[in-house]
């Protein structure tokens, strides 16, 4: 199988990263070239990056270019725009980029769309496949792969346990940053989107195509939930370069903290948005996430049970999908016009003694128009108790009952590996009409409840050279109709 981003693979434990002083601005023209891989037949040199094959490659001079200028533009918006560190030693020497497999002492591209990685001098190159190129992503490979080697100068966090998976989540977000109008950042959406009972902080090596391998490339649609409607992109650049916490969820809940915010009701937020794909490129996403759904029928979790209109008792969560710590449910709620109550039921403590509070949401959608309300919560003995009254709209498309497990420990590592908390709910008739007020989510301005349309832009990813696991023919076929689909409606609105 081809890999999504080569860093799981290459490590970044052999050579530890160079310790250089800092120098004064240096202008590109001062900037020397070096390399520890040897001398190449072929290069192309642009302001800050330098881009080598060697002869068994096939990239042209005008390629090598386009190619050079795709990192240019991750600098000035990663460096320049955004305010993140350069990487270790491009002060004074031009970024290696390096096409793999090419011979001449290039490095191999081991199946790998791209990734980044210290040579053994401890200076940081990426290496591109020819794939990337001839494949026409290398844009935003570029973006995700020069982001890690901020990432890596930052020493926030190793690539391991509960901090690997931010490595990757951002590195996707960054994707959209540098390149808005390009909806490659959200490929691996599904990997998130269909197992959201694991934790938002899950990681697990990308080796066999299984679908809980993408889930950290889909978790990107958390800082993009952080930096579309509750901050903005800083809250990102503070949680690498200001690094407050243990864990990237302890310098998250930091930087929120400093804003205001609460990273708990951000969580809660983020789950009730997900039921509906509440973003600017909503409709996109849904799309996509449906598109993979049809290739792993049986793993998917993005629904743990679907609601009459009014519940015959208790609705009991199943156990085989109850949720993790930073983890989500979710149950359609077959919704009809008229005042009812929701109730709802929880622990506060998990299977393996952590504990947690909760956060849960009623999302209705009439006509693509998102309404929440939160179910307040109150402790009762071991868990939380809470019931909400509400008139469902007349036109009622579809609702959703939402629930967000919120740890305790905020930076994870004290939660059990795989600890899961209990819930139950139902819905049940309320007398009369309640003229219930909406406690919804505001946007990032504390403005009204969020009742946006999502807006349409289109699809892809991290530079993925293929399909993931499981119907792999068909599942290509259908990912090269999407996206041509969506890429001519990308270009349409530019």
């Amino acid at each position: 199988m081809h890999l999504l981003c080569g860093l799981p693979l290459v490590g970044l434990g052999e050579f530890p990263l160079a310790e250089l002083p800092p120098l004064a601005h240096a202008t590109s023209a001062e900037k020397a070239v070096r390399d520890s891989f040897g001398d190449f037949p072929n290069a192309v040199e642009s302001d800050n990056f330098a881009v080598k094959w060697g002869s068994r490659g096939s990239l042209s001079a005008e390629d090598a270019t386009r190619l050079a200028e795709a990192f240019e533009l991750a600098w000035e918006v990663e460096v320049e725009a955004m305010g993140y560190p350069l990487p270790t030693g491009s002060d004074r020497y031009k970024f290696n980029v390096y096409l793999g497999d090419s011979g001449d002492g290039a490095p191999a591209s081991y199946g790998a769309a791209g990734y980044y990685n210290r040579d053994r001098e401890g200076m940081p190159y990426i290496v591109i496949a020819p794939e990337t190129v001839s494949g026409g992503y290398y844009e935003t490979t570029a973006a995700h792969e020069f982001f890690h080697a901020i990432q890596d100068v930052t020493r926030a966090y190793t690539y391991d346990g509960v901090d690997a998976w931010f490595w990757e989540a951002t590195a996707m977000w960054v994707e959209g940053e540098v390149h808005p109008t390009n909806p490659d950042w959200y490929v691996f959406l599904f990997g998130y989107a269909l197992l959201p009972q694991y934790p938002v902080h899950f990681f697990d090596y990308p080796d066999t195509g299984a679908l809980q391998e993408y889930h950290q490339y889909g978790a990107a649609v958390w800082p993009r939930f952080l930096t579309e409607h509750m901050a903005d992109a800083s809250v990102v650049h503070d949680a690498w370069v200001d690094a407050q916490g243990a864990t990237p969820q302890a310098s998250l809940a930091a930087a929120l903290e400093d804003r205001g915010l609460d990273i708990g009701d951000a969580f809660a937020r983020f789950a009730a948005h997900n039921a509906v794909w509440d973003y600017a490129d909503g409709r996109g996403m849904e799309e996509w996430v449906e598109a993979y759904a049809r290739y792993y029928t049986r793993e998917d979790a993005s629904v743990v049970g679907e609601l009459d209109a009014l519940t015959d008792g208790w609705f009991e969560a199943p156990d085989e999908t109850l949720p993790q710590a930073y983890g989500v449910n979710t149950v359609a709620w077959d919704a009809e016009p008229g005042p009812v109550r929701v109730r709802f039921e929880a622990a506060a403590v998990g299977d393996a003694g952590s504990g947690a509070s909760w956060g849960v949401t009623v999302v209705t959608q009439t006509d693509r128009v998102p309404t929440y309300t939160l179910v307040p919560l109150t402790a009762e003995g071991e868990g939380f108790v809470g019931e909400v009254e509400l008139e469902v709209p007349a036109g009622v498309d579809e609702a959703w009952i939402v629930a967000a497990v919120l740890p305790d420990d905020v930076a994870g590592t004290e939660v059990r590996d795989g600890e899961t908390w209990t819930w139950r709910a139902a819905v049940e008739a309320a007398p009369g009409d309640t003229g219930a007020v909406d406690t919804a989510p505001t946007d990032d301005t504390g403005g009204d409840p969020v009742a946006e349309r999502p807006g349409e832009k289109g699809a892809q990813g991290c530079g993925c050279a293929g399909a993931p696991g499981g119907g792999a023919g068909g599942l290509l076929l259908l990912v090269g109709a999407l996206m041509a689909r969506r890429l001519q409606r990308s270009r349409a609105e530019v």
